[in-house]
């Protein structure tokens, strides 16, 4: 069984999870599950501003979003379920929050790429805080080839 099939059979349980990629393959899988991911291509590389750009843009933020990293802790509790919803961790949630949040690792020319995530760099900082947010806010985040050397791959 796949680590992704896994997750989906799990119901997307809430924290981060590794896989080492995420293809068309693997989101038509997630969409059959009646999930709907958000897919957020990253460069494991980029600075603070390239990376928060990224996530603002991929999850819909407001233009008010400040772009720092309390401003990201702060946006992704937003995200939480209503706790009416059917299931917190699906699309059937009727305010519209992703059932699957996926990073995906891509370089500066937008081609997948396996991503280090070493410790103190901001994509470790953008890490730590989509890890402490999912599990408490109780969505599902997938780093997709991010954290290469610094994460097992979920299994």
């Amino acid at each position: 069984m796949t680590p992704l099939l896994s997750l989906l059979l799990q119901g997307l349980p809430p924290g981060a999870w590794y896989l080492d990629g995420f293809d068309s393959v693997q989101r038509r899988l997630v969409e059959a599950f009646g999930h709907r991911p958000v897919i957020v291509d990253l460069d494991p590389h980029g600075d603070k501003a390239e990376l928060l750009d990224r996530v603002a843009e991929g999850l819909g933020f407001p233009d008010w979003f400040g772009r720092n990293w309390d401003a990201l802790n702060d946006a992704l509790f937003d995200l939480r379920p209503r706790p009416d919803a059917a299931s917190p961790n699906t699309s059937a949630a009727s305010d519209g929050e992703p059932g699957l949040i996926v990073l995906r690792a891509v370089n500066r020319s937008g081609e997948k790429t396996i991503g280090d995530a070493e410790s103190g760099t901001d994509m470790a900082t953008l890490l730590d805080i989509f890890t402490e947010v999912a599990e408490a806010a109780g969505f599902c985040v997938v780093f997709a080839g991010i954290g290469a050397g610094r994460f097992p791959t979920a299994g």
